[in-house]
């Protein structure tokens, strides 16, 4: 059972806004309660509903929940105005009290708009999860998220504990104050199989023993290599895997969850001891701010009404109070502290604390330095002399640097031996590689998918067996995979951009690669431009590449954050099962394309001049013959002979994929996004529509296809599978002629993206766009006519991985 409601979410109102019939809406009682032991699957989008489906506690049968989008904070002078509504009982039993004891977490700040009956209907949500416990599929969305910030651990915990039997796939899509270590989940429900916690960022503390029942885990945040692999190690059954990003170190997670930052009116702070050393003092920058953030404090009350105090009596567990110390730090006073060579806690004494990059300029006292003011110290050459005012140097101070510097040479010589030393082992250690590079080329006679086949020589990026990742080295690669089991076919980066100067996160994603060969699917941002490489070089079996579509554009006078041309058909070339490519925001110039034995994209076209000056030519060619031809004449007829060898070998490797269902060619970028791209051209005028703001007249990307009969067009008949045929923001010459080639030539075609029609994208229709619509809607009704599908957050793309993901 399924229902859709309009847009706003209310039962009451068919989708044209008139009301339902009154019947309709005792009809959905009496439904319930008939035949509500037959329902299996179930998804709700209204509060409403949902306090409908509690009261009448008949769903004996049910196994897959879904609550989409629910409001917990529904404004009750909406609720109050709705028949259904001013049904369903205002308080809760002393069972059903009983039930939900505990519910709120210590402490907690209700929000201000938070009426006495909208809690009791939120309450009474979470009972329906706890009166059902088959349960095999549970999802829980909420889109006023704060609610979730007083809830108490120890009442999800017990929540999920009821489904401990059965729950297999759980999906939180709102956010916890206070949420569950990952193990905790893991013991809670023993045979759980698929975890998604939305953007709450759980934490991952080293898990102690194995749970080789969960197949996909989604958690947003970023892990360290040593981290993820250590999860694995503790997975041997994960087969998909999506983190934010993979980064330098990991940073503590806390077992005490009240020190996490407290919200103080208008600014969030957390105390130093919320923060690592190895954060503090390693920093990237010197300036780091823990101070304001961008949060409205209006849905906030400090002061709990009496309701509240009555609704929550003797529902508390335990007397956990926040932090007496929040007082605020950042990263400006710290580094101030050790620059200028204040004292530390202990008293006087300075301080210098080592960088990664280098060293904090604090020095220290040193000896022979005199203490007398007219005295001046002066060093040269890593000796310090004392100058006294008549010019004369103390012969004892300087024999005494003499005996340093004797030291020094001493340390120097000793250091010399000691990379001696170092250097030989770095010779055994090519003497090892080479018996390792021998083993491969034995093994690789042999065939099969052996770890021994993959190379194990150094690439062009450097990257080898040898990498140093966090804090240890792998010398061997078959090592890894032995310890850790290799069943992870799917690896997602959440991301959705990563700036290229986050180069971190980028050598640590390829080091990972290196280690997993076996991997058959890629999700992964639009900010890591040198994983197609790694992945075409050590992940031969990839079926699956799929790269976020968030910078929307591969319009050339738009935006700088589109990948590099090119990049992307080294998988097409190395990677021969490779059946899924999603990659729209990057190019593969055609010269590229036909050098090597595969394809995709085209980039170079006669522009609309050199279709003028190629016309002229053709006709005094015809007239004259060509040597009469002007130097700029003959050129264009030459561009035009080889832009149309190169239609023909491009459509000719198209024609080669018989078994194609989906060509998509294009990509049109409308939205700007002043936030976090630096646009070139900002003489297009914008426009604003749905609280969105779009470019206006961008016109089609220059220098692709023709998709004309003319160039070539017809060799892509054999494309019978064809499904979806896209070419939007494509400068196609697609015209009537090759439509009706379009119709009869692909008979399973049921879309097509590039003659929709939609007011977000154009004030005023093209017409002749809209001609070549109603013709095709002649040809073939049965083809819709859509833009390309923005897909939203990878985060949000990735629940198809779970059994109710695409329900």
């Amino acid at each position: 059972m399924c229902t859709r409601y309009n847009p706003y979410s209310d039962p009451d109102k068919k989708g044209d806004g008139k009301p339902l019939p009154q019947r309709n809406i005792e009809w959905t009682r009496q439904v319930l309660k008939k035949y509500g032991r037959h329902i299996r699957h179930l998804s709700a989008s209204s509060l409403i509903m949902t306090n409908l489906i509690a009261e009448c506690g008949v769903l004996e049968q049910l196994q897959l929940l879904k609550t989409v989008w629910i409001d917990m904070m529904e404004p009750p002078y909406n609720l109050s105005n709705l028949t259904l509504w001013m049904t369903i009982p205002k308080t809760l039993t002393a069972a059903e009290d009983g039930a939900l004891k505990g519910m709120v977490r210590p402490g907690a700040k209700f929000p201000k708009r938070l009426s006495k009956d909208t809690w009791v209907a939120a309450r009474r949500h979470w009972l329906l999860i706890l009166k059902l416990p088959g349960l095999c599929h549970l999802r829980l969305f909420s889109r006023y998220t704060p609610l979730g910030f007083i809830i108490s651990p120890s009442f999800m915990r017990r929540a999920l504990a009821v489904h401990y039997r059965t729950l297999a796939s759980l999906q939180i899509g709102f956010t916890c104050r206070h949420q569950l270590d990952l193990e905790e989940y893991l013991e809670v429900l023993p045979n759980l199989q698929h975890l998604f916690t939305g953007y709450n960022p759980v934490r991952t503390k080293r898990l102690n023993k194995a749970y080789p029942k969960l197949r996909t885990l989604l958690i947003n945040k970023p892990l360290s290599l040593l981290a993820l692999y250590s999860l694995l190690e503790h997975l041997p059954g994960l087969e998909h895997l999506g983190v934010a990003h993979i980064q330098e170190f990991e940073v503590e997670d806390h077992d005490d969850p009240e020190v996490v930052p407290e919200y103080e009116g208008e600014t969030w702070s957390a105390s130093k001891d919320t923060w690592p050393s190895e954060f503090l003092f390693n920093a990237p920058c010197k300036k780091l701010h823990t101070g304001t953030a961008a949060y409205d404090p209006s849905p906030w009350n400090d002061d709990s009404s009496d309701w509240l105090n009555e609704a929550t009596e003797g529902s508390w567990e335990g007397t956990g109070t926040a932090p007496e110390d929040g007082s605020e730090w950042n990263f400006d006073d710290v580094h101030a502290t050790l620059e200028n060579g204040q004292g530390t806690a202990d008293g006087d004494e300075k301080v210098g604390v080592s960088e990664r990059n280098g060293q904090i300029p604090v020095e220290g006292t040193h000896e022979g330095v005199g203490e007398n003011s007219e005295d001046v110290d002066e060093t040269h050459e890593g000796v310090e002399l004392k100058i006294h005012e008549d010019g004369t140097e103390n012969s004892e101070d300087v024999d005494e640097k003499v005996v340093d510097v004797d030291e020094n040479v001493e340390n120097v010589e000793e250091n010399v031996e000691n990379v001696e030393e170092n250097v030989e082992n770095v010779e055994e250690n090519v003497e090892d590689v080479e018996e390792n590079v021998e083993d491969v080329e034995e093994n690789s006679d042999s065939g099969g998918d052996s770890l021994a086949n993959r190379d194990w020589t150094p690439d062009n990026e450097g990257h080898s067996s040898g990498d140093e990742i966090g804090d240890s080295i792998v010398h061997n690669e078959a090592s890894f995979l032995d310890r850790i089991p290799g069943r992870l076919r799917g690896l997602h980066l959440l991301d959705d951009y990563i700036h290229p100067r986050d180069s971190f996160k980028m050598d640590n994603a390829v080091n990972l690669f290196f280690n997993l060969p076996f991997l058959t699917e890629i999700t992964i941002g639009a900010g890591y431009p040198d994983v197609a490489p790694m992945l075409a070089r050590h992940c031969t079996q990839l079926q699956v590449f799929r790269s976020s579509d968030n910078c929307r554009s591969i319009h050339w006078n738009v935006t700088d954050c589109h990948a590099e041309h090119n990049k992307i058909s080294i998988l097409l070339e190395r990677c021969p099962r490779l059946r899924v490519l999603d990659a729209i925001v990057n190019t593969i110039d055609a010269n590229h394309l036909l050098k090597r034995p595969w394809l995709t994209g085209f980039r170079r076209r006669l522009n609309d001049m050199e279709d003028r000056l190629y016309d002229n030519a053709v006709r005094m060619m015809e007239a004259t013959g060509y040597e009469s031809l002007s130097v700029a004449e003959q050129r264009a007829i030459d561009l035009h002979q080889k832009c149309q060898d190169q239609h023909l070998q491009v459509y000719d490797r198209l024609a080669s994929l018989t078994r194609l269902t989906t060509l998509d060619l294009g990509h049109e970028f409308i939205e700007t996004d002043y936030d976090q791209y630096d646009f070139r051209d900002t003489k297009h005028e914008r426009f604003t529509h749905g609280g969105r703001t779009y470019w206006e007249g961008m016109g089609p990307i220059r220098g692709t296809m023709e998709l004309s009969l003319s160039s070539g067009l017809d060799r892509l008949g054999k494309l019978e599978n064809l499904e979806v045929f896209g070419f939007q923001g494509v400068d196609h010459r697609i015209e009537r002629p090759e439509l009706e080639w379009m119709a009869k030539a692909w008979p399973r075609l049921r879309t097509m993206r590039g003659l929709h029609y939609s007011y977000v994208y154009y004030k005023e229709e093209d017409a002749a766009t809209s001609a070549l619509r109603e013709k095709m809607k002649v040809l073939r009704p049965d083809v819709n006519h859509e833009g390309v599908p923005y897909r939203g957050s990878l985060l949000e793309c990735l629940r198809r991985l779970f059994p109710m993901g695409n329900q």
